[in-house]
């Protein structure tokens, strides 16, 4: 035991070195001298197991690091000790015992494999050999430790003493955590992948129906319990997100015409072409991308983007529909293989097949659940016996304290089922985009990109399901400025979480510009998500709200903090709001009416200020 004791000790002091922060293995016979230590260190660690003593590990060389300690951490959360009792615990031995020889099979040649260009990990395989042979294991007591265990970053993977082992979750969090020990081992670090999947006009609450995504991304990455978009609306929305600054920086305040007269060429999609990446957008850009003609915005290496035919009629946006594929105008008609989510899939899923040998970064942009929100034939009679959305907000009826243009929508209400079934059609658009992402998913497991891919799940703005008489976006309320936000990234984070502080479009830019190490301008207004997604605190305090205003919504400001929002319209009558959203989270008591809050509103007035003067 004193050998291994004495190897993590030396392992943390090299680790402390500025020699060491700098050191990685790029020479073939560092690279093989890496390879036969782990072999070796993992061999031996078997062994210890099951009794044997005297077995000679081979140092591993001085560019390796911390990666020794790492391993033994991870693998069995900290020296081997012997198994008192072999016969009882056969299960969980060879569960262990799977885990230790999968480790060295995967982790021994990676550094070298990485070296030479090779962007696909076979840490699937390893998964699945640890999922046959752990999956149903009990955990057991083995005098003052559990049998099997993980460490490290995977130290959750593994339940306590008395739980069922998840096979699945053990090998992925040991598969993304060796994957990332070998790309600190090796030459260089590989950058990482971008996927960004945006949705239209999806509501928080809507992800509850849709099975894949909560699956692979959600039970798999961080969620964002409290992200939102700073300008409820499509295009403004499109744009911060694409340049990471507030609309009144980037100048597209309104959907009309805003594809053609979003000029800038300083956007997320150069960023990442600079750097060397293959970019492509894939689905909807903005509205009225048709005025644009054959034209392709600079940046992009591949441009798929989205053309609506015509303001009215059940098919806009999901059949009878063109593609401005690379300049070239592609016709789609009312067949079931035209629905627009597939084909924009099926280009999504080759565009990363065909960019597996280099890092690519992608926006895959559905038009769903958008009105007039037509699902897939396949679809069409889903969700027929679901109970109808009914939150405390719904249609209320007292909305004295409300602005002028609320209590016009209750005076002027159109039927309860003209919402209710909305709401069904906005699910079914959203099982193909649940789809989507499980064939994008897929592909990027069976090309071994998996791993060092960032997998972003979002929508442009919210929506409401009749939430304080609204069945659309443009409003100030929850329910139009929230959007989900879920983001797998199993390098840095291979084990799911949730993140309670605020998170905004404005962030994901510089976020996943970040992650794969691209430069960001100066001036953009949005803050990186990555201490956050790493499992450390921070973020903001509060943000601004704004939006031109649409239809009988008018124009308005906000600041929004964790607890408190305040809102200024454009508008006679009612024109300020202020909500207390712990005490009253649906927003039915608008406090700036209340001579109580005075002394906020002048506080809340105050920050609004400052922040749109920023």
């Amino acid at each position: 035991m004193n050998r291994y004791i004495a190897l993590l000790i030396a392992a943390q002091l090299a680790a402390l070195s500025p020699v060491h922060a700098e050191a990685r293995c790029s020479a073939p016979a560092e690279l093989e001298e890496f390879r036969q230590s782990v072999k070796r260190e993992l061999a031996c660690a078997s062994a210890a197991l099951q009794g044997t003593t005297g077995c000679a590990a081979l140092p591993a060389p001085a560019c390796a690091g911390d990666a020794p300690s790492e391993l033994l951490e991870l693998t069995l959360d900290g020296p081997p000790s012997p198994v008192e009792d072999r016969g009882a615990l056969a299960a969980q031995m060879r569960c262990q015992q799977t885990i230790l020889r999968s480790a060295a099979a995967f982790l021994a040649p990676r550094p070298a494999e990485i070296a030479r260009g090779l962007r696909r990990s076979k840490s699937s395989r390893l998964a699945a050999r640890i999922d046959a042979a752990c999956r149903g294991v009990t955990v057991a007591a083995d005098g003052a430790s559990a049998l099997p265990r993980l460490g490290g970053r995977c130290a959750s993977a593994i339940g306590p003493v008395g739980s069922t082992v998840d096979g699945a979750r053990a090998g992925r969090c040991l598969g993304a955590s060796l994957e990332a020990i070998a790309q600190n081992v090796a030459p260089a670090q590989q950058p990482p992948n971008v996927v960004l999947v945006l949705t239209d006009d999806q509501n928080v609450a809507s992800l509850a129906h849709m099975p894949e995504v909560l699956e692979r991304v959600a039970a798999r990455g961080v969620r964002f319990v409290n992200a939102f978009a700073t300008t409820p609306v499509c295009s403004p929305s499109r744009a911060s997100l694409l340049t990471g600054r507030y609309p009144h920086h980037h100048g597209i305040t309104h959907n009309f015409d805003a594809a053609r007269a979003f000029g800038s060429t300083d956007h997320v999609g150069r960023w990442f072409r600079d750097a060397g990446y293959r970019t492509a957008l894939i689905g909807k850009y903005m509205n009225m991308t048709g005025a644009m003609g054959a034209a392709v915005p600079p940046h992009w290496d591949h441009w798929v983007a989205h053309i609506e035919e015509g303001e009215t009629g059940t098919g806009r946006g999901y059949f009878e529909y063109s593609l401005n594929e690379n300049g070239r105008r592609i016709p789609f008609g009312s067949r079931p293989q035209d629905y627009s989510t597939d084909v924009l899939a099926a280009r999504a899923v080759r565009f990363v097949r065909k960019s597996a040998r280099r890092p690519f970064f992608l926006i895959f942009s559905p038009f769903a659940p958008h009105e007039p929100a037509t699902p897939a034939p396949r679809h069409e009679f889903t969700f027929l016996f679901m109970d109808p959305w009914r939150p405390p907000n719904f249609r209320p009826s007292d909305v004295s304290s409300k602005p002028g243009w609320v209590r016009f929508m209750k005076a002027h209400a159109g039927p309860v089922a003209a919402i209710d079934a909305l709401r069904v059609h906005q699910l079914r658009t959203l099982l193909a985009v649940d789809e989507a992402v499980a064939k994008l998913d897929d592909t990027l497991e069976r090309l071994g990109l998996a791993d060092n891919t960032v997998l972003v799940f979002a929508s442009d703005n919210g929506f409401h399901w009749g939430e304080h008489w609204w069945s659309s976006k443009f409003s100030p309320y929850e329910e139009s400025i929230r959007v989900p936000l879920l983001v797998r990234y199993p390098l840095l984070r291979p084990e799911p979480g949730e993140v309670t502080e605020l998170a905004l479009n404005i962030d994901l830019a510089p976020t996943v510009a970040e992650l794969a190490g691209v430069a960001v301008p100066d001036d953009v207004d949005g803050q990186s998500l990555v201490p956050l997604l790493a499992g450390g605190s921070g973020g903001r305090a509060d943000f601004l709200m704004q939006s031109g205003g649409a239809y009988i919504v008018p124009e308005w400001l906000g600041v929004r903090s964790e607890r408190w929002k305040y809102v200024k319209l454009a508008a006679s009558g009612i024109d300020e709001e202020l909500y207390d959203l712990e005490q009253d989270p649906h927003e039915l008591v608008n406090l700036a009416l209340d001579p109580a809050y005075a002394d906020k509103l002048v506080e809340m007035r105050q920050r609004l200020a400052e922040l749109a003067a920023e």
